[in-house]
């Protein structure tokens, strides 16, 4: 004995080797089998988190302004509203000026008030904007965007969550 030291090696034959070799590869395999696994999960988490970016891109592009240089394509054949201009006069007595005298000029324009054409929040302007994705007009646009903007974001006729407000170009 060198120094007090002793030294025990063991045989390929050893049965204390077999097992302790055995184990060391099943412990490699194991672990090369997790990682593949999680190497494999991420992936496609990754590809979900780039499908929903892309997705949500392309929600963007529909919303951009035609001012940013691109061109909108027409998806729809009907229109909105009518080719010919229709003049309005909401809540005034216009070209009545006999009827002032009379009163019925007063209820004529209270009736205005609920046929539809004007704005229910206000009752100053016309209706000119609607709700998505609803579809309600029931406001002006100045009335429209206080309620998305400032106040609870909900449609005034049915309650529904407001997306956002397009207004109505009425000729």
């Amino acid at each position: 004995m060198l120094f007090g030291h002793s030294i025990s090696t063991t045989t390929d034959d050893d049965p204390l080797h077999f097992i302790l070799n055995n184990q060391t590869e099943w412990d490699i395999t194991i672990a090369a089998c997790r990682l593949l696994f999680y190497v494999a999960i991420m992936t496609f988490l990754l590809m979900i988190v780039a499908l929903i970016v892309k997705l949500l891109k392309s929600f963007d592009e529909e919303d951009s302004s035609p001012a940013s240089g691109q061109v909108r394509v027409a998806t729809e054949t009907n229109r909105l509203l009518p080719k010919e201009v229709v003049q309005f006069s909401y809540g005034t007595c216009e070209g009545e000026d006999d009827d002032e005298e009379s009163g019925k000029c007063s209820s004529n324009a209270s009736g205005d008030l609920y046929d539809g054409k004007i704005c229910v929040i206000c009752y100053d302007q016309q209706r000119n904007c609607f709700f998505i994705p609803c579809g309600h007009c029931a406001t002006c646009h100045i009335c429209a965007k206080r309620i998305v903007e400032l106040e609870s974001k909900t449609c005034p006729v049915c309650r529904r969550y407001i997306h956002k407000v397009r207004k109505l170009f009425i000729p």
